[in-house]
C-alpha cells in the first residue's frame, strides 16, 4: 500500500498539470468522481463476470462509503491518481497471482477487474482510516 501512495503522489503531480477539472476546482463533488465510477464500475463487473454476490455488493459499498468521505476533502488530481495507481497496480499484481497459479479465476475470466478496480477503493479505505484521527496520508510527502 506503502507503493501505491508513493505512486499515487509521482502521477497526482502528472495530473495536476493536465488540469483536467479546469473551472471546476472549487466543486466538491466533482472530486466524488474518481470513486462513483469505481464503484459504478465494480457493480457492473460483478454483474458481467459473474461474480455477483449480496456480501461482496455490501463489502464494496461501505468500501465506497469511506472513498466518498474521503474524496469529499480532497482535490480531484489526488482522487483520481489514486484510482489510476490502485487499479493499474491492482491489475499487476492479480494477473501475476494469476500467472504464477496463486489465484484460480473461472477459465472463462482470465482477470476479473472489478479485483482490479477493488484495489482503488482499498486504497481509499486505507486513506480514509487514518484521516478519521486527523494524520493526512496524501500530505505525507514531501513536495519537490
Amino acid at each position: 500500500m506503502i507503493g501505491i501512495l508513493g505512486f499515487a503522489h509521482i502521477f497526482n503531480d502528472l495530473v495536476a498539470k493536465l488540469n483536467l477539472i479546469y473551472g471546476y476546482e472549487k466543486n466538491r463533488i466533482v472530486r466524488l468522481l474518481p470513486v462513483v465510477v469505481t464503484y459504478l464500475s465494480i457493480v457492473y463487473f460483478l454483474f458481467e463476470e459473474a461474480f455477483y454476490d449480496p456480501t461482496i455488493l455490501i463489502m464494496y459499498s461501505i468500501m465506497a462509503i469511506f472513498g466518498i468521505g474521503f474524496s469529499y476533502f480532497h482535490k480531484f488530481e489526488y482522487n483520481l491518481s489514486l484510482m489510476v495507481v490502485g487499479a493499474v497496480i491492482g491489475g499487476l499484481t492479480e494477473g501475476i497471482g494469476h500467472f504464477y497459479d496463486l489465484y484460480i479465476y473461472s477459465p472463462t475470466n482470465l482477470l476479473p477487474l472489478f479485483l482490479c478496480l477493488g484495489w482503488g477503493l482499498n486504497t481509499w479505505i486505507i486513506q480514509t482510516l487514518p484521516y478519521l484521527l486527523r494524520i493526512d496520508l496524501a500530505k505525507a510527502f514531501k513536495k519537490s
